[in-house]
């Protein structure tokens, strides 16, 4: 029991990483399509692209974290975090990346479209397909749509406040603290809302969704 759950959580975190980069690529894509980096507009789009990142997870989750079968070790679920894990980051810090030299929404399409491309591959790979659960129940989908809004919620409120907290009172401008620009700055204090949701979202879900 405890091998299967080392390996649900191993499984989780790489979901961790593919979520990250879902939640980055569409934030990041529409905060340069309307230029808000800041406030409660910030809190908004957050909300939108953790959503995304959610709903896309929910597939991930039921299909291969929270589904370890028997004959399933360790190392393979080991192996599969390294392949999602490095296909998650490396496409968050080409993001960064992004954010730091300001480029224009088309450059988080592109990156968007290569995380989605990326995805598919490692579906197949690890041949997710071949791996089938039992049939979606309506009480899961409610139950994991519960926690997943409770997740959103963690996630506005602490990328709300974060941002406001380094705007300059009256000025609408963000101090250049440690010389990091307002779009980096922001992007940083996501990474701290998505780590804190996602622990939510693992336990919720191991207890009230795909709990068997």
């Amino acid at each position: 029991m405890l091998s299967g759950l080392i390996q649900q959580f191993i499984r989780f975190a790489g979901i961790g990483f593919l979520n990250t980069a879902v939640d980055y690529a569409v934030f990041n894509l529409v905060a340069a399509y309307l230029n808000v980096y800041r406030g409660q507009g910030v809190g908004y789009i957050t909300a939108t692209s953790f959503t995304v990142a959610v709903l896309h997870s929910y597939f991930w989750n039921k299909h291969w974290a929270f589904n370890v079968r028997p004959e399933e070790g360790f190392w393979k679920s080991a192996g599969q975090f390294i392949a999602a894990a490095a296909l998650g980051a490396g496409v968050v810090v080409l993001i960064l990346f992004g954010a730091e030299k300001v480029y224009d929404p088309l450059y988080y399409f592109f990156m968007l479209a290569l995380l989605l491309v990326g995805e598919l591959v490692l579906w197949r790979i690890f041949r997710l397909r071949d791996n089938p659960v039992t049939a979606r129940s309506g009480k899961e989908l409610l139950f994991f749509l519960v926690v997943s809004v409770v997740g959103i919620l963690i996630n506005f409120a602490i990328v709300s406040v974060g941002t406001f907290a380094i705007v300059s009172v009256g000025t609408a401008k963000v101090d250049p603290l440690f010389g990091l620009n307002q779009e980096l700055w922001t992007n940083l204090i996501k990474i701290g809302a998505t780590c804190i949701a996602l622990v939510w979202n693992f336990i919720g879900y191991k207890i009230f969704v795909f709990k068997k």
